[in-house]
């Protein structure tokens, strides 16, 4: 999923920046000290969902502004 962000101007709304966001996971069978600590119920998962950045940029004349931080 990708996100645009916009900032009001004099001359009206202008483009500043995207983030894009994609759904992963992380496995967690290799390390045996995760592994006990996610055995919930019984049921022991080996990999938990995730969320990482894919792409994140700001426009030249936005930046310096905090777009990106925020």
């Amino acid at each position: 999923m990708t996100y645009l962000v916009f900032v009001e101007e004099n001359n009206g709304k202008n483009l500043a920046g995207f983030i894009s966001f994609l759904s992963d996971s992380v496995r967690i069978k290799e390390n045996k000290e995760l592994e006990s600590e996610f055995n919930i119920k019984g049921i022991t998962y080996s990999y938990l969902p995730a969320m990482k950045i894919g792409r994140m940029a700001v426009d030249e004349r936005q930046q310096r502004r905090g777009i990106g931080h925020r």
